[in-house]
């Protein structure tokens, strides 16, 4: 769970060793300058309800150079996560230099809790972060509602807790054939929420053409990857809708929707490496994305998390 919240995000953190698709129109410096090479960088998501994460420590590479993980990774450190009067100290793992596991026993992430990191290295300043977990969030129902009348519901999706999503009646969905809106239970709405998509198959068949040659059909196909994830959305009234976009091939479908803390807000709001720089995207306006790290960069945030699955068929 904890490396699917991470997948979610962490591509803003690499923006941060080399600007990308940018790089034409921005300098390098401009996105990361001297100051910031060999920076600590933070790689770590609590998830309410699920034990401490593990937390991964390296350090910035210069745009310059060749990216190796394996060489920027930061063994070494003195890491902790303290809630309240509960301090945390993590050991770090033998088999993985630059990643640190909590300690054995720890209790699960509570909801509505300020923990704070800290990252002790000799001979430079301590690194810290803060996150105030999101409240409890769990989704209600799943519904595929008429696109031209988004208030007449068509059928309502099975949930996972009901029996298998995928061989349910209910859950055989015709690609776009209705919008799918779903409905949350949470005492207090979260900063934002954010879906992942995940295509179960391993070769089943595309959604839909957008070239007549099988050559670039074929190319098309190898670009569009079978996990996705959407723009950051808020609740309306307890309800999100479901954005089609990154549901590319038929088959079993799972979605995870995450209600996302503010750090997690911030950092994906502000990458701007891979905007399109003439959409008026919000975040464009920031030379440098929100960590919220003191003398580092990177991630520490959390989230709550739910889930639903289902079957497209072209």
């Amino acid at each position: 769970m904890i490396r699917s919240a991470l997948l979610l995000i962490f591509l803003c953190i690499s923006a941060c060793d080399a600007p990308g698709p940018l790089k034409a129109e921005r300098n390098a410096e401009d996105l990361f300058g001297p100051s910031e090479n060999n920076t600590v960088v933070v790689e770590a998501v609590l998830i309410v309800g699920s034990p401490l994460p593990h937390i991964n420590l390296s350090r910035t590479a210069a745009p310059n150079e060749t990216y190796d993980r394996t060489d920027v990774t930061l063994p070494g450190a003195r890491v902790s996560i303290v809630q309240g009067d509960a301090v945390f100290a993590y050991s770090g793992d033998p088999a993985q230099p630059g990643r640190y596991i909590p300690p054995a026993g720890s209790p699960s992430v509570a909801p509505n809790t300020v923990y704070n990191l800290q990252v002790v290295l000799d001979n430079e300043p301590t690194v810290r972060a803060t996150t105030t977990t999101p409240t409890r969030m769990h989704i209600d129902h799943v519904a595929l509602v008429d696109y031209d009348n988004l208030d007449r519901e068509l059928r309502r999706l099975q949930l996972f807790s009901s029996g298998d999503p995928y061989s349910a009646p209910e859950n055989q969905l015709e690609y776009i054939a209705g919008a799918l809106v779903v409905r949350i239970q949470s005492e207090k709405q979260s900063v934002s929420h954010q879906f992942s998509m995940l295509n179960l198959e391993r070769d089943s068949e595309l959604l839909f053409n957008l070239f007549d040659d099988e050559e670039n059909e074929k190319g098309e196909e190898d670009e569009l990857k079978r996990r996705a994830t959407s723009p950051l959305v808020r609740a309306q009234d307890g309800q999100i809708y479901m954005p089609w976009e990154g549901i590319n091939y038929a088959g079993r479908h799972k979605v995870k929707l995450f209600a996302v803390d503010q750090n997690w807000f911030d950092l994906v709001r502000t990458d701007n490496v891979n905007a399109d720089r003439g959409a008026g995207e919000a975040g464009q306006g920031f030379q440098r994305p929100l960590f919220h790290v003191e003398n580092g960069i990177g991630l520490f945030a959390s989230a709550a998390v739910d889930s639903f699955a289902f079957f497209v068929h072209p």
